[in-house]
């Protein structure tokens, strides 16, 4: 069972590393994350902006809390959408048949129902979620560290319930147009079926992210070293109470910063500090603009190839198991190792060449 975990985090690699190329070889294909992210911040802070004004002039709880639901589900919703029009527009690309944006976003529209539906769905669940989870960790707060523990735990395994439970959402949706009910048990039986299957790419998506962000990050630190002046890190280091101060807090520091550099808003705010304060260091500080702008573009790169490889991923794994239909020009060079398609699925033939057959069936 040991061995067959791992050749199934082994294929997973071998698969996404093949999603990899396609995404990458489809530049269009960032154009739809960012435009979720500037909508959904444009929307977060004109429905923001309109919240508190509901709140200065007819200071009502009540109505300002339905402006922040209504702000939740407009952020939401544009997540979905353009998330939508990507997989269309990966699955035409990654079948020789590109489609520009706009065609992608004409037959997004054609999903505003469901779409809606299951944005109030889940962010319903979610919310509701949220609410069990604060009286739960009330409830176990009176036991101390044990009861933190144990809500904690509790709340954990309920929030990750849920994601796991809606992971395959949005290719259901694309492909059957259902309701949410019928889309969350959908989503939850395939998942059921072929979590271990799809384990290993979901790991490569993530370690992905995290060696790219990471060496943005190592950017951003040298960025700020570069700017830190010599006499005074040397008058620091002066004596050994200094020495020990400097390695304590350094390593304090350091984990704070890695954690926030690798976030793309963290990496943001610090190369903005970065900017402010190189501008007026000359020579310095033009070397720690330029680098503080690498580091923020790795780290942004890394989160954006996650997001596009991950939900690209999970819509092959999901027209694999259900159609036996996969993207052409797919790596030939695993047709031979052991392939077993789901006998469910349609007799449609595989467009491409079998790659996930590796990773899929090994029930």
């Amino acid at each position: 069972m040991a061995f067959g975990f791992i050749t199934n985090i082994k294929n997973g690699f071998l698969a996404a590393n093949e999603v990899r190329k396609i995404v990458l070889s489809d530049p269009q294909l960032f154009v739809y994350p960012i435009l979720a992210v500037v909508l959904s911040i444009v929307a977060f802070l004109i429905l923001g902006v309109g919240g508190l004004l509901i709140l200065t002039v007819a200071q009502s709880v009540v109505l300002e809390v339905i402006a922040l639901f209504v702000m939740y589900i407009a952020v939401v919703f544009i997540t979905v959408y353009f998330l939508v029009a990507m997989l269309i527009s990966f699955r035409e690309f990654a079948n020789k048949k590109p489609i520009k944006v706009g065609e992608a976003l004409s037959r997004a529209n054609q999903y505003l129902v469901p779409i809606f539906q299951w944005v109030i769905f889940i962010s319903v669940i979610k919310i509701l979620l949220d609410v069990i989870e604060m009286g739960i960790s009330t409830l176990f707060s009176r036991f101390g560290i044990i009861g933190n523990i144990v809500s904690n735990l509790i709340t954990g395994i309920a929030s990750f319930a849920l994601a796991v439970a809606t992971l395959f959402a949005v290719p259901v949706i694309i492909d059957e147009k259902t309701g949410p009910f019928e889309t969350i048990k959908r989503s939850t039986k395939f998942i059921i079926g072929n979590w271990g299957e799809t384990f290993g790419g979901f790991v490569y998506t993530e370690l992905l992210q995290v060696i790219l962000s990471g060496i943005g990050a190592i950017f951003l630190l040298l960025s700020l070293i570069s700017l830190v002046s010599v006499h005074t890190l040397t008058s620091t280091i002066g004596s050994a109470a200094g020495l020990i101060e400097l390695v304590v807090g350094g390593v304090l520091l350091l984990v704070i910063f890695l954690l926030l550099a690798m976030s793309p808003i963290g990496s943001l705010i610090l190369f903005v500090i970065v900017l402010i304060v190189g501008l007026s260091n000359g020579l310095n500080g033009g070397i720690a603009i330029f680098l503080a702008g690498i580091g923020v573009l790795l780290v942004i790169l890394g989160h954006l190839l996650n997001y596009m490889m991950f939900n690209c991923f999970k819509l092959i794994v999901y027209d694999w198991k259900t159609k036996n239909t996969l993207p052409a020009d797919f790596d030939k060079s695993v047709i031979d190792q052991a392939v077993k398609v789901n006998p469910k699925a349609q007799s449609s033939k595989s467009s491409g060449s079998g790659l996930f057959g590796n990773i899929l069936g090994q029930n």
